[in-house]
This record gives structure tokens, sequence and C-alpha cells, in this order.
């Protein structure tokens, strides 16, 4: 709520994995997985960070591909720099 008393809808933003992600992906990933949901496709707990964007990448590339995948885009969904979702497209 503004100082007016107007409320101001939450912004939903998508955007590709960064460095600083690992943190709030990784405890998401726990989170959702404890529900029978994967958040993180292809990610193993304790699995390099680095080594996971690098695998994203070249997923959307459409190599490194595991059998039956094809090229897709992941993204995180954040509202105020919190990550409450995401989406992957083929």
């Amino acid at each position: 709520m503004t100082s007016e008393g107007v409320v101001r809808p939450a912004v939903l933003r998508l955007r590709p994995l960064t460095d600083a992600d690992e943190p709030q992906f990784v405890a998401a990933h726990r989170e959702m997985q404890a529900d029978g949901f994967t958040f993180g496709l292809g990610y193993t707990v304790g699995m390099p960070w680095r080594d996971y964007l690098a695998q994203r990448a070249a997923n959307q590339r459409g190599e490194r591909l595991p059998d039956g995948w094809v090229p897709n885009t992941f993204l995180v969904a954040q509202v105020a720099g919190v990550t409450v979702g995401r989406t992957s497209k083929p």
C-alpha cells in the first residue's frame, strides 16, 4: 500500500537463472521435491551450481539433452526478488 492508500499489484518477473540464484533455487527445489514436484529440471541436490547453469544453457541450445527431452527454456518467477515459482517451455 502506498502513502495515498493505493494498493499496487505485485509484479511477477520471469527471468533466466544467474549465479546469485543458487540459495533460493536450492531451497525451492528441496521444498517442492518434498511435495513430489521437480522444481529444478535436471538438478540434483549437491550439484555444483555452475555445472547446473551450464547444463541449462546447453539444454536451451538443444545440446546435452537427456533422452526424450527437447530444447527448452527455464525461467524463475520472482516477486520483489523472492523466487515464487518457475516455468519452462520447449
